[in-house]
């Protein structure tokens, strides 16, 4: 809006519905003529009137009902690193458990190359509804190392060129 439409008396009228405290809103639809609430606004700085707030807190205080505090979430930080490797497990006969005789409860993380008679499971009791032992859990749930990152970082951008390329030469 320009000043066109302030008028002196429209002004004057302006200071008297701000001194009586009525909102900006209040105070366009009052005069009308098609303002808006920034158009009061605008005005209102401009001829100098600012909004007094009253002294002390502004905003009363509510009676609030304490809460009690939120649980923190569990962070990977809590969770001790040195953990030392548990040696795999035996059955009574003293050989180790494979994928033939693993049973329920038995910890499934595979020990060794599957193509060498040695290969065998953790065979240790799985963590409560998983299928390793707490151990192995946390080792899965790490992630790769951090050189491996790089080399994954590495390679996706090797396979994010190669298809652009396909993309653009089909």
């Amino acid at each position: 809006m320009t000043d066109y439409y302030w008028t002196a008396e429209r002004a004057a009228e302006l200071r008297d519905l701000w001194q009586d405290g009525l909102s900006c809103s209040a105070i366009a639809r009052a005069l009308g003529g098609g303002l808006t609430r920034s158009a009061v606004i605008g005005k209102a700085h401009r001829i100098g009137l600012h909004i007094e707030y009253p002294r002390g807190d502004y905003h009363p205080q509510v009676n609030r009902v304490p809460q009690a505090p939120r649980p923190r979430r569990a962070s990977m930080r809590n969770i001790p690193t040195a953990v030392p490797e548990p040696e795999a497990a035996r059955r009574d006969d003293g050989s180790f458990v494979t994928l033939l005789d693993a049973r329920q409860g038995d910890c499934r993380w595979p020990i060794g190359d599957p193509q060498n008679a040695d290969f065998h499971l953790c065979g240790n009791g799985t963590a409560l509804g998983k299928h390793y032992c707490e151990f192995h859990v946390r080792k899965a749930v790490a992630g790769p190392p951090i050189h491996d990152i790089a080399e994954a970082v590495a390679v996706s951008k090797e396979v994010e060129a190669v298809s652009g390329l396909k993309r653009i030469f089909g």
